[in-house]
């Protein structure tokens, strides 16, 4: 199943559920068990060993450190909420790098017409040639026919052109 070239476009939403406050909130007063305000290594340690994870002693106190920005050893609750929103993004991440392998069959890194044609036939839409070179041409930045990673982060994103 060759590529040939082609252009793309339109933005979806990816379905990705958002943190609300409340949840965060909730989330770390469960890691703060004495109610101070902080997230100790201690605190940390029992609530990793409370879901059933295990992690060394070296993995808990890098934890620790990565979410740490005044350095007092403990995590407060704005650093814990930097936390959560960059773990958030990285799921995201995540999910929009692994929609665009769905439409890149041949894993070379670009969507192509016919990679297009056949994604947007497994979802019902049939599309003409032109329709679908259009769609490309919509997001293709770099003019090559193709749709690369971030030309697709920015259509899914809405923010092409």
């Amino acid at each position: 199943m060759g590529c040939s070239s082609g252009k793309q476009t339109s933005g979806q939403d990816t379905g990705e559920k958002r943190v609300t406050e409340d949840e965060i909130y909730d989330a770390f007063m469960q890691f703060d068990s004495n109610g101070d305000g902080y997230i100790t290594p201690d605190e940390l340690r029992h609530v990793v060993k409370e879901i059933g994870k295990k992690f060394s002693e070296r993995k808990m106190e890098h934890m620790i450190r990565q979410a740490d920005m005044d350095g007092d050893g403990r995590v407060n609750y704005r650093e814990f909420v930097r936390i959560m929103q960059s773990d958030q993004k990285e799921r995201k991440d995540k999910k929009m790098y692994d929609a665009f392998q769905e439409f890149d069959e041949n894993g070379d890194g670009f969507i192509c017409r016919d990679e297009l044609r056949r994604a947007t036939w497994s979802m019902g839409f049939r599309l003409t040639d032109d329709e679908l070179t259009e769609m490309i041409a919509q997001v293709d930045q770099d003019g090559d026919g193709r749709v690369n990673y971030t030309e697709f982060t920015k259509m899914m994103k809405g923010s092409f052109r």
